[in-house]
């Protein structure tokens, strides 16, 4: 291609004219290779475009937003992040069988999966559900939330899962006791209880969200780290181990109950928040979170030795303005 083609093409992309200009770059790296700077002026195109269709996910104008990636995806067919906001887009608009196929492509390029996209298989039908998240997306999403967490949930989302917690360990616990912070975050939980702690332990996957907790100055350790090797190396610590917020990323809870109940002391409690699940089976919501049921919460509570002291309907945050159902649940050990 001729330096004056690449003139031209240079000449569309200053006048935004940004199809015309890409067809011209993508022409002159075919014909040669070596076009002096064509390929950095098609990444600035593609980041144009990313960078269009997110503000246009923002502003609900979803149809011109995929438009903007798919424009990405035919020129670089293996862009994770076009192929991860596709698949959230067509999820909201119900079309599951195009949100399966851009999962299953970003989990080909990204198979650690930061996205949850096994989660979001789920939801749409096309896998089962899985036991438990990749642990580098929960990693990933709450290094990224970390600085914006507290006063999103409290002040956006009304979060109330310290508070309900709180108030049942108060119903259920006249003494002080030792304390575990399960996925404690940023201590918001950690500060509702510590009043009632003679020991506070925490644990949670997030280097960054434990930075924040480290900040508040209540707790005795805190670890980073899977919760069941933590659990594990701690038989017998505590006399009450608490979860806010947790339950939405754990799918089969008996792995985390058979730990707990190791943990914890004789007539130790676990007490929990769940997003609450109206049919018997669980299952994953649009936002890649598990929903639990009732009496699948306390079935598998009983085959891990617990006894269900409280079992309570709640409403754990808002999500667009609207309730989001839960449960505030009271497990008993059982000698």
């Amino acid at each position: 291609m001729s330096a004056s083609s690449i003139d031209q093409a240079i000449e569309h992309h200053i006048n935004g004219q940004l199809d015309q200009a890409l067809g011209l770059y993508v022409q002159a790296l075919q014909e040669d290779p070596q076009t002096p700077g064509a390929a950095d002026l098609i990444s600035a195109i593609l980041r144009t475009y990313l960078e269009l269709a997110l503000a246009l996910m923002k502003t609900g104008r979803d149809p011109e937003a995929i438009r903007s990636f798919q424009r990405v995806l035919a020129i670089q067919p293996d862009e994770p992040v076009a192929h991860a906001y596709l698949s959230r887009l067509f999820i909201s608009n119900n079309d599951f069988p195009q949100a399966t196929r851009h999962l299953r492509h970003y989990l080909r390029l990204v198979p650690e999966d930061h996205i949850g996209a096994k989660l979001l298989l789920a939801y749409t039908g096309a896998e089962a559900v899985p036991e438990r998240p990749a642990p580098a997306y929960i990693t990933r999403l709450y290094d990224n939330y970390a600085a914006s967490y507290d006063q999103k949930l409290v002040s956006s989302l009304r979060y109330q899962c310290p508070e309900l917690i709180r108030a049942a360990l108060q119903r259920h616990c006249r003494d002080k006791v030792a304390i575990l912070d399960l996925g404690c975050g940023t201590g918001l939980c950690g500060q509702a209880v510590s009043s009632m702690a003679t020991r506070l332990d925490g644990v949670d996957l997030s280097p960054q969200m434990l930075a924040k907790a480290r900040q508040r100055a209540i707790y005795n350790e805190l670890a980073v780290g899977d919760l069941y090797p933590f659990l594990e190396k701690k038989a017998g610590w505590y006399d009450v181990i608490v979860a806010a917020g947790v339950f939405e990323h754990i799918g089969d809870p008996r792995p985390v109950f058979r730990a707990a109940f190791g943990a914890l002391r004789d007539s130790g409690l676990f007490i929990f928040t769940a997003e609450d699940n109206p049919t018997p089976e669980l299952i994953v919501n649009s936002s890649g979170y598990y929903m639990h049921g009732r009496a699948y919460l306390a079935e598998r509570a009983a085959q891990c030795g617990f006894a269900v002291s409280s079992l309570e309907s709640v409403t754990l945050r808002l999500d667009n303005g609207r309730p989001v159902r839960g449960l505030c649940v009271v497990l008993r050990k059982t000698p």
